[in-house]
């Protein structure tokens, strides 16, 4: 139970932190996330080298 609110916690931190992230950039959620999934796969193949 302790994880599942600490995982719900987490969930509702990252989607505060993108939304303060969009309005200050003035660009969509989306686009944002869309960044962030590309730097994570760039992440992960150069440190599966």
């Amino acid at each position: 139970m302790a994880a599942e609110h600490l995982l719900d916690g987490t969930a509702a931190l990252c989607a505060l932190l993108l939304r303060k992230v969009a309005r200050d950039t003035g660009r969509a959620e989306h686009e944002i996330l869309q960044e962030v999934a590309r730097g994570s796969h760039r992440h992960e193949q150069s440190s599966g080298d």
